[in-house]
């Protein structure tokens, strides 16, 4: 299994987005975790999207997430995606007032896996990268 890994420390503005866009050059499992502080409730909604899907969401039109939170203050996913780019979105567009700071760690794994003539060997890299 190899994993790349990523932390981020994010500030959204009241009644707006910020968006994280990566290209995977392969199919991956992206697990990620997060935390947000503002406001009243803490709370922010994060969504991963497809190149198509995000042009759907800039227009305030209907769109197909890969995964959606809701408004919360914590949450984790873990999603298989194919190779493309991708956008993690965290939207604030619903407070009128308060900006959020959100914790974000978040990786891509992947198989890979040595051919030879009669032989499958699977390799095994860890990388551990403590975020939080």
């Amino acid at each position: 299994m190899t994993m790349i890994q990523a932390c981020y420390k994010i500030v959204v503005d009241p009644l707006s987005y910020v968006y994280v866009k990566f290209t995977l050059p392969r199919d991956v499992t992206l697990e990620g975790f997060f935390k947000a502080r503002g406001g009243l409730k803490n709370d922010i909604k994060v969504i991963v999207l497809d190149e198509i899907q995000f042009m759907n969401f800039k227009n305030n039109n209907p769109y197909k997430a890969y995964y959606v939170s809701g408004r919360v203050t914590a949450d984790g996913f873990r999603v298989g995606l194919r190779a493309g780019e991708y956008y993690i979105i965290f939207d604030n567009t619903f407070s009128l007032l308060s900006n959020k700071v959100v914790d974000v760690d978040v990786s891509a794994k992947w198989q890979e896996t040595v051919r030879t003539v009669k032989t499958e060997v699977t390799t095994l890299t860890t990388t551990t990268t403590t975020c939080r």
